[in-house]
């Protein structure tokens, strides 16, 4: 019976996808007379692309080389931990009970290990 529901559910959800993916259209890249700021738009962006590909992106791929797992691991929860305390603001304000008690308590308890957490 619960296969059957999940089943027309991800059925609707599939054709409400497909159906709104085709309202989308077609993206062009023609230049809008009205917007003054899209040569300055265009010129930024490829900056960034610029400054990605030749610095960003070569600085991540020697991190990752050169950081030994567990210290890379102890980063990533590092700021995992950190984002936890934003979820669970969110959750709070937002009234969602269950997930909000749980938030808050793997919260206290990363924010009160300190080192340990990192390794968590």
């Amino acid at each position: 019976m619960k296969t059957k529901l999940y089943s027309k559910k991800a059925g609707f959800l599939l054709s409400i996808l497909v159906l709104t993916g085709g309202l989308n259209g077609c993206a062009t890249n023609v230049i809008d007379p009205d917007d003054p700021w899209e040569d300055w738009n265009r010129d930024v962006d490829s900056f960034n692309k610029t400054v990605d590909d030749t610095v960003l992106k070569p600085m991540a791929e020697g991190y990752l080389w050169t950081t030994p797992e567990p210290i890379d691991q102890g980063v990533t929860n590092f700021f995992s931990n950190i984002q936890d305390i934003g979820v669970t603001l969110n959750d709070y304000y937002s009234l969602n009970s269950s997930r909000r008690v749980w938030m808050a308590a793997v919260s206290l308890l990363t924010l009160r290990l300190g080192l340990p957490a990192l390794l968590m």
